[in-house]
């Protein structure tokens, strides 16, 4: 990751000076010395390689590896269950039927607070989360 910011660094350097000297002899200089600074700086990881150390590429690989964050990805799980039980929840409160939802892992629990026809709420869930009728657990509560 250092490499990368060293050239961004020269670059960057480079343009600064280019805009700010004026044209003209001292400017063509800047520039020609920018340029070698820059051919230096990208070619300092095959000095390494030449010399033997071939960790340098592997120290460049190491800081672009991706990991993963169990915590963040278990959240999203966690926030997408509770939106779809509250939409649940709501769409058979329109209905007419008081119950509580809770989905998980593809699970849908719904205890009803309230008599009515099941295949109404299978019908209602399945409108708005795609999960099998084996899913759907209807309990009294």
């Amino acid at each position: 990751m250092t490499y990368v910011l060293q050239i961004v660094g020269v670059v960057l350097l480079s343009v600064l000076a280019d805009v700010l000297l004026p044209n003209g002899q001292i400017n063509k200089f800047v520039k020609g010395v920018f340029s070698i600074v820059l051919t230096f700086t990208v070619l300092t990881p095959l000095n390494a390689l030449v010399n033997g150390q071939t960790d340098v590429f592997q120290r460049a690989s190491d800081a672009l590896s991706v990991s993963v964050d169990e915590n963040y990805l278990s959240q999203i799980e966690r926030n997408k269950n509770e939106y779809y039980s509250n939409i649940i929840a709501r769409a058979l409160a329109e209905e007419g039927v008081e119950a509580e939802v809770t989905v998980d892992s593809g699970m849908v629990t719904v205890i009803l607070r309230s008599t009515c026809d099941h295949s109404t709420v299978k019908d209602v869930i399945r409108s708005h989360i795609n999960v099998a009728d084996e899913n759907i657990v209807i309990v009294y509560g």
